[in-house]
C-alpha cells in the first residue's frame, strides 16, 4: 500500500487532463508520483497519460 502523500496530490492537481477526468485518477496519480507501475486490464485508458508506465498482466 502506497499513502496519499504532498508528491501524489501535486500530481492530480497541477497532472495531466487526461488523469484528472479518470475515475481511477487517485490510482492514476500515486504511480505517477512513485514512479510506479500501474496495473491495470485497461491499459489503452491510460495511453495519453504522459509518464504514467502501466502493464496489463491478465491478459
Amino acid at each position: 500500500m502506497i499513502r496519499l502523500d504532498t508528491d501524489t496530490l501535486t500530481h492530480f492537481a497541477y497532472g495531466n487532463e487526461n488523469v484528472r477526468r479518470r475515475i481511477e485518477n487517485v490510482s492514476t496519480c500515486i504511480a505517477l508520483a512513485h514512479d510506479a507501475l500501474l496495473v491495470t486490464r485497461n491499459t489503452q485508458d491510460y495511453k495519453g497519460v504522459r509518464s504514467l508506465r502501466t502493464a496489463n498482466w491478465v491478459d
